[in-house]
């Protein structure tokens, strides 16, 4: 679980944990590290979201109530997505032998092996 009001880790760059992850997976998404296969919804919902820079100069994201208010749904998989991708969530990072001994594995689980078998060697 994340609580992604709380603090950001980089404070100084931004308001909140919501504002880091997603510019995280931003930057690496710039920088080619990520590459997802095909999916529709997922594109839509990245696309979707929008940023501003705060008063204070820190990064904001567009709140989900603004969103709701010009017609987007929720980004649930972006959310899930910036989540999986953010260094700093370390249940998120398991080792393969950890997720087979917990038996069912959970959403980021099933996410990260789609991904392993989307993507070639």
């Amino acid at each position: 679980p994340m609580n992604v009001a709380n603090t950001a880790i980089d404070s100084e760059r931004f308001i909140n944990r919501r504002a880091e992850i997603y510019w995280r997976l931003r930057e690496r998404f710039q920088s080619g590290e990520i590459s997802l296969p095909e999916n529709r919804q997922m594109a839509d919902e990245l696309a979707s979201l929008r940023y501003d820079i705060a008063s204070n100069g820190k990064i904001k994201m567009e709140s989900k109530d603004d969103m709701k208010k010009r017609g987007v749904g929720s980004p649930d998989i972006a959310d899930m997505l910036a989540m999986l991708f953010d260094p700093f969530n370390e249940p998120l990072l398991e080792t393969r032998e950890l997720r087979e001994w917990r038996g069912q594995p959970g959403p980021a689980t099933k996410l990260i092996a789609e991904m392993e078998l989307a993507i070639p060697a």
